[in-house]
């Protein structure tokens, strides 16, 4: 019965990140056609650009799903996100101090504190050197992750009973670009140790 009611938590949140994404790429791609700006593409080298940066924010996605497959992740998200929306009207922390909760700091989370967020925006920026309304919907996605990540880790802070600040010190938040060097670090050791 857990299984099941884990299932259908990360089909329900992933439904509504679906939802959020096509509602932003449907607004981005309005927006731009007001400005009469040519979408795209623009030159093949750009393209390829594109795709390579595209290629390597989804792999950023696979590497942050191994750490956290994604029907827990997504479980995780949709148990929690009333509080967290809750919180933002809140002066004082609402949740609960277990101290007991493992707190993740190699592998891509050495990198940046939301390596998941990183990467979506680093695929959507890849995307928007092919299809450029796509730089509304990237610049939507980091002030929105932004948002979101400072909401978690004001959470994560509580139920870790301030762990989770001492753990993350001097790890960047949201950093897309960070992201992608350490993408490019992780293949260059899995091709060195192939080697």
């Amino acid at each position: 019965m857990t299984e099941l009611r884990t299932f259908i938590e990360a089909f329900l949140m992933a439904l509504l990140i679906l939802l959020f994404l096509a509602t932003v790429i449907f607004l981005s791609f309005t927006l731009w056609s007001m400005t009469e700006l040519p979408e795209g593409p623009f030159n093949p080298f750009i393209t390829v650009t594109g795709l390579t940066v595209a290629l390597l924010g989804l792999y950023g996605i696979i590497r942050v799903y191994t750490v956290f497959p994604p029907h827990v992740m997504l479980s995780r998200t949709i148990k929690t996100l009333p509080w967290e929306v809750v919180s933002l009207f809140q002066t004082r922390d609402r949740g609960e101090c277990k101290g007991n909760i493992k707190i993740v700091v190699e592998g891509p989370y050495s990198c940046v504190r939301h390596p998941l967020y990183s990467s979506v925006t680093l695929f959507f920026l890849g995307l928007s050197f092919i299809k450029a309304p796509l730089l509304i919907t990237t610049a939507t996605l980091f002030i929105a992750y932004r948002l979101l990540g400072y909401i978690e880790e004001r959470y994560l802070n509580q139920v870790t009973c301030g762990e989770y600040e001492k753990a993350m010190k001097g790890i960047p938040s949201i950093n897309p670009l960070l992201m992608m060097l350490c993408i490019l670090k992780d293949l260059a050791n899995k091709l060195r140790r192939r080697a």
